[in-house]
């Protein structure tokens, strides 16, 4: 297993002369979040809740599908971003599922809930690798994937602990410059396990 420090240093590496492009896919979820938190509902019918659900998972797809191509070499495009709502059903359906195994675990204290996050945190990720995949069949994937690894990804995502602070002292201005090297570091996360892990569907 690479080391999470070199996860880290591959991803600024990658992103040197290449900032602006991911920064622009990245932003696209942050500001749906700025734009839904304004006030409780989007229109009188339609609460926040319900357009999450609907945008957020299309939304995480586009940008784990985006990342994962800059990660391995490649010059992705910016409507990559958008390409979950050509299967919106599936990643709704696992945005729906995910959030409510997570909050059922966190009913019973903050820790399952972060081993459940943990647990099927490369959903995205192998259905962005999977299209033919189910919703469900990708996160018993994730899970499988990630035996033995919660931890090391758990230690990676505490790595930036402090810039998110930082982040937060600028009024969230700074998750915009954050969000690609977060992101860009997951892709290489799944991509360094999916190497190393024997998974049969793989």
């Amino acid at each position: 297993m690479t080391e999470n420090a070199e996860l880290m240093r591959q991803s600024r590496q990658d992103l040197e002369g290449r900032w602006e492009s991911i920064l622009a896919v990245c932003a696209v979820p942050i500001l749906f979040q700025s734009l839904v938190s304004g006030g409780s509902y989007i229109s009188p019918e339609t609460p926040i809740s319900l357009i999450n659900i609907f945008v957020i998972g299309p939304l995480s797809f586009g940008v784990s599908r985006y990342c994962l191509n800059f990660s391995r070499g490649h010059e992705p495009e910016f409507g990559q971003i958008f390409q979950g709502f050509n299967s919106i059903g599936k990643n709704i359906l696992a945005n729906l599922l995910m959030g409510i195994l997570v909050g059922l675990a966190s009913l019973f204290f903050v820790i399952p809930g972060i081993i459940v996050a943990l647990m099927f945190s490369q959903t995205y990720f192998i259905l962005s690798d999977n299209e033919e995949m189910g919703a469900w069949e990708a996160m018993q994937l994730s899970k499988e994937m990630m035996r033995g690894n919660k931890t090391k990804l758990l230690l990676l995502a505490l790595r930036f602990f402090g810039w998110f602070l930082l982040c937060l002292l600028s009024l969230g201005i700074g998750f915009f410059i954050l969000s690609p090297y977060y992101n860009l570091t997951m892709a290489k996360f799944y991509d360094d396990i999916r190497d190393n892990v024997y998974v049969e569907q793989y």
